[in-house]
């Protein structure tokens, strides 16, 4: 790359740094974490840099910092990384899209684009979504099985960075602003869904194959360049048994944005659904066509809440096709969601399966015991901590303990002398990684003899359902609970932990993103924890400590410094502060 006058060398460094634009601040650290965080998730990253727009241009440009078409094909080591960052501190972090990261992109930077996918991406789907600093924002999918290429405004409004494409992640940052997560909607927050089947089918469609059904007041070349979303009247459509709901709902869509009125878009849709294979009963027909017009008119679904509501007016067993009867869930979107509406119903303890066979379930029935807290056991847990946080937190039995930590930050490390300083209660330490001969070395380290730790019963992960080999009545420790997807499931995970709790306590490692104190999951791996721990390079927070240890002492937010020496040995730097 030519140097100009927005790259400079930095002394030492042959290779063109980034200039930061006067004000801009960045955290320290924060954004190397970060990238290391996206590639231990597997994602394909390059350092960008900023253009600024130059001749007339009226935005930058984003260049990578490196030849990229390697990691086109190929992801990084964490060594690159680190030797990116370092030399280029203030670089953006582009993610390569596609299959390789198993991610793709949807860009939105108009408002016509934000009118376009409501007809295309069901409401009731959660996506993880950040703003960019143009004022737009981008949604991340999970990358098609089948390679898709890019697509520069093939929807109004909207770009689509897929196969071998670039995306521009947050934390960074250029002289124009920020890359930022929307609250509650980070990737850590919500899993990546798949793109819809309609917008696939929109973006796939090529003047060959398309159709257009109704052009309103418009004509074919207009359609185009028409900013009233009327290009989404170019559409393919399968009325094969499968895809007819969907495609007769879009059919239907498609006709009531072209201006069609409504007696001539049932008459089409009703001969439409004469040529499906099988035919569509007429009140199958009417519930579609009431779902268009309904979402024409801005009645927007809220399926999670729509099906909880259904489900506690239901009695006895019931089916999921009848809740798709009864509520109109029509499209396949619609459907998926309902799926997932069930799944979390299960595990919230609202709702639960019955039998064998997939889709009957009922609602469970509240079960109300007496809590006889005269006679309760207030005898505190005898645990003792790193740190010694048991002088501000009291742990009771049944009680589960979050250590949430970014990658290499010291969780293991924790976990490990959380064990050897609770030998007396015979811990049990699950490992979801590593072997023996990795064990043993990280045992020697602390410069004891083996026989010191006897009394740890170290054990692998093998088991995808943790709460079966859960000891209820045991000193538990896990190390760590992996998650690579589905990061919804961790609160139910941890609910079910809990459930199989008598008299002992559970200590659950998880990972957590740089610069937040939660782990993957968000807020919800929160609502179980008696003790909650945030460890990052240097530092432990306590971050919800349920039963104060003092009286007039919240150790909530308290944090220590600490140095970690032969990667087992913590040495606390101070004292605990606020």
């Amino acid at each position: 790359m030519k140097e100009s006058k927005f790259f400079a060398a930095r002394p030492g460094v042959a290779s063109p740094l980034p200039v930061s634009p006067p004000g801009r601040v960045y955290e320290s650290g924060g954004i190397i974490m970060q990238a290391l965080e996206y590639l231990n998730r597997g994602f394909s990253i390059i350092p960008m840099a900023y253009r600024p727009p130059a001749n007339g241009q009226k935005k930058g440009d984003k260049v990578p910092l490196v030849k990229w078409k390697d990691f086109q094909e190929t992801r990084p080591t964490e060594a690159q990384v680190r030797d990116w960052w370092t030399k280029w501190p203030d670089a953006m972090i582009g993610v390569i899209t596609g299959s390789l990261s198993g991610v793709c992109t949807v860009d939105v930077d108009e408002d016509v684009g934000y009118e376009v996918l409501s007809d295309i991406i069901p409401d009731s789907m959660t996506i993880p979504t950040y703003s960019t600093p143009s004022g737009g924002c981008q949604m991340v999918f999970e990358a098609p099985t089948t390679p898709l290429l890019s697509a520069v405004r093939n929807l109004p409004g909207c770009d689509l960075r897929a196969e071998r494409g670039i995306a521009i992640f947050p934390p960074s940052q250029n002289a124009v602003g920020k890359y930022q997560w929307r609250e509650g909607l980070s990737i850590n927050d919500v899993p990546p869904p798949p793109l819809p089947n309609a917008y696939l089918d929109f973006i796939s469609s090529n003047n060959t194959n398309n159709k257009i059904i109704y052009k309103g007041d418009v004509t074919p070349d207009s359609l185009e360049s028409n900013k009233e979303g009327n290009a989404l009247q170019r559409v393919t459509f399968s009325f094969d048994d499968g895809c007819r709901d969907e495609s007769l709902f879009h059919l239907a869509i498609t006709l009531i944005r072209g201006g069609m009125p409504r007696h001539e878009v049932e008459y089409v849709v009703n001969n439409a659904a004469k040529i499906c294979n099988p035919p569509l009963p007429s009140a199958q027909i009417r519930k579609i066509l009431d779902s268009a017009f309904a979402r024409k008119l801005g009645r927007l679904r809220n399926v999670q809440g729509e099906l909880e509501n259904w489900v506690r007016e239901t009695t006895g067993n019931f089916r999921v096709t009848e809740a798709y009867l009864e509520l109109q869930i029509v499209t396949k979107e619609e459907k998926a969601a309902a799926r997932m509406a069930f799944r979390r119903l299960v595990l919230a303890d609202i709702i639960e399966k019955v039998g064998d066979k997939n889709g009957n379930y009922r609602l469970k029935q509240a079960v109300c015991d007496k809590i006889d807290w005269e006679n309760a056991d207030v005898t505190p847990y005898d645990v003792v901590w790193p740190f010694g946080i048991e002088k501000f937190v009291k742990i009771y039995r049944k009680s589960i303990i979050i250590v949430a930590g970014e990658g290499n930050a010291g969780k293991t490390a924790m976990c490990l002398n959380i064990a050897k300083m609770n030998q007396c209660k015979n811990p049990t330490y699950f490992m979801s990684e590593g072997d023996a001969t990795e064990l043993h070395d990280r045992i020697l380290q602390f410069g004891e003899p083996a026989k010191n730790w006897n009394n740890v019963d170290f054990r692998t992960i093998k088991s995808a359902n943790l709460a079966k080999i859960i000891d209820p009545d045991g000193f538990n420790i896990v190390d760590y609970l992996e998650i690579h997807k589905d990061f919804y499931e961790v609160s139910g995970i941890i609910n079910e932990i809990y459930e199989k709790l008598s008299t002992g306590i559970a200590v659950i490692a998880m990972q957590k993103p740089a610069g937040r104190d939660l782990g993957i999951g968000g807020r919800g791996t929160m609502d179980k924890a008696r003790l909650y721990l945030s460890v990052e390079p240097g530092r432990l927070k306590i971050v919800k400590g349920k039963i104060w240890a003092r009286e007039g002492v919240n150790p909530n937010g308290m944090s220590i410094k600490w140095k970690l020496v032969k990667g087992c040995k913590f040495l606390p730097e101070g004292y605990w502060n606020e």
